[in-house]
């Protein structure tokens, strides 16, 4: 395994235990907010919360088991090439997802969570790449369907509608 790229993974783990720490931290408040919720707003982001900084701390301890049985860290200039285009391919990928994201916080209530998840799902899939778009369609329509149902119609939250939402009511 390159350096750099070994480098990358910690970095990349050490980022997401500071996110999940802050996101955590700041939900911390919501604990006193009293609702119709017996939980309580704060109990599901500090759950997710603790789940991804369980992930980061497993996936680094397998990056430095993995560092320990590849003593080899030989880099020869075709193998630094092709990581570095790689790199910029994983970089682009990253500042797509975001953007997408972005958008997917902009549209959510305007056009309703269901047609908003069905985009970002969409959109996210093919950047990933490697699934045909009817495949990929379907695949967004019935996770996002699988998920709307999930969340509103057995844990009964409230998800936004946005303008076709007298379809659902």
């Amino acid at each position: 395994m390159a350096t750099k790229k070994l480098l990358g993974r910690v970095v990349l783990n050490l980022a997401w235990i500071i996110i999940a720490t802050v996101f955590y931290w700041v939900a911390i408040p919501y604990a006193s907010v009293r609702t119709f919720d017996p939980v309580g707003p704060h109990v599901f982001p500090q759950i997710v919360s603790v789940i991804i900084i369980v992930c980061a701390v497993g996936n680094l301890f397998i990056v430095f088991l993995s560092t320990k049985k590849d003593k080899s860290l030989v880099i020869d200039i075709k193998e630094a090439q092709q990581t570095e285009s790689t790199d910029f391919r994983n970089l682009m990928k990253v500042v797509l997802i975001i953007i997408v994201s972005g958008i997917y916080i902009v549209i959510l209530n305007w056009i309703g969570y269901l047609f908003s998840t069905i985009l970002l799902i969409f959109f996210l899939v093919l950047i990933q790449g490697g699934t045909k778009l009817n495949k990929n369609l379907m695949i967004s329509c019935g996770f996002s369907l699988f998920l709307y149902i999930v969340f509103s119609r057995i844990l009964n939250i409230l998800l936004p509608e946005g303008l076709l939402g007298f379809i659902f009511t």
